[in-house]
């Protein structure tokens, strides 16, 4: 399988030396043909590998195998008989051939600022890729290779959060994975009782135990959709941040807060959500019709900022 190789910058000098070297050994000696040896091979064959083109190791001796490969490079541009201002398929790297090998690489720089698209490998797409696995999307094949299944599974979970479904990589999409897959573990309470869970950021600072936190950024998403602005102003608490909201109500000077350890933002299943305005408000009603498929309730009388995930 052809691809082109996505360099990213702590490879680029690295992979511009290697293709200098080649050009340099095609343009001083001639073309790299079979029985050669050296340096210029060896950055032959590690490009060929890079594009899916060559299997072997790359020893630097230009036998048979890196012959194959280089006709098959020489194959997918179109460097074959009978083309206008084409070469035969030698398996010898002409000028001609050299620029192919050229085209293998695509520099980039980090966090998909270049999209990345089917027919393209690398070391971003593969963190991606694994990334994508954790959070469920296992319909793909773990490579670093961009193939038919890693754009099917971009494209759902674009979808799935409100994302213009290209099915590329780009750096809107590699925020939003890497929000999804960001965890730490921290100290939670449940009806009194500490536990450790693992909590997931869902913007403006804000964290949820991290199914929750997914659930919450997929119905944040499909408002969206809606045309209704949903915010997090305060999902996860600690202790410490229980304890003076409790304090507040009991002196009268806040809203209503649960005891400490046991307010279901301590268990990080709990948003106050900013932007609904009210009972009487087009967010509330389209919450109160659509938050229970993401598997939130209102849940506390006289809040309707309250939402609680319950699955």
């Amino acid at each position: 399988m052809y691809t082109t190789r996505r360099v990213l910058p702590g490879a680029a000098d690295r992979v511009r030396n290697q293709l200098e070297r080649i050009k340099t050994r095609v343009t001083e000696d001639g073309p790299l043909a079979l029985g050669d040896r050296g340096g210029a091979v060896q950055a032959l064959e590690n490009h060929l590998r890079a594009a899916g083109l060559f299997t072997d190791k790359a020893d630097g001796v230009f036998d048979a195998k890196t012959k194959r490969a280089v006709q098959r490079l020489q194959k997918h541009a179109r460097l074959d008989p009978g083309r206008a201002g084409g070469t035969e398929a030698t398996g010898e790297v002409d000028w001609k051939t050299y620029r192919a090998v050229r085209g293998i690489d695509r520099f980039v720089s980090k966090g998909f600022k270049q999209r990345a698209v089917q027919g393209e490998r690398g070391v971003d797409i593969l963190k991606a890729e694994r990334q994508l696995e954790k959070l469920g999307y296992r319909h793909l094949k773990v490579d670093g290779v961009f193939g038919p299944q890693t754009t099917k599974e971009v494209r759902r979970l674009q979808r799935a959060y409100g994302l213009k479904a290209s099915g590329d990589l780009t750096a809107g999409t590699a925020e939003l994975i890497k929000k999804l897959s960001t965890t730490k573990r921290t100290l939670g309470y449940v009806n009194g009782v500490a536990r450790h869970i693992t909590v997931t950021p869902v913007g403006d600072g804000e964290y949820m135990r991290t199914d929750a936190a997914r659930s919450f950024l997929r119905m944040q998403a499909a408002a969206k959709r809606a045309g209704i602005s949903l915010s997090a102003t305060s999902g996860f608490r600690t202790m410490a941040e229980q304890q003076h909201l409790y304090n507040l109500y009991l002196q009268g000077r806040g809203n209503l807060a649960a005891r400490p350890g046991y307010s279901n933002h301590q268990g990080g299943i709990a948003m106050d959500v900013g932007g609904v305005g009210g009972y009487s408000t087009r967010a509330y009603s389209w919450l109160a019709h659509n938050a229970k498929r993401f598997g939130f309730v209102n849940d506390v009388g006289g809040e309707y900022w309250h939402w609680t995930y319950k699955r």
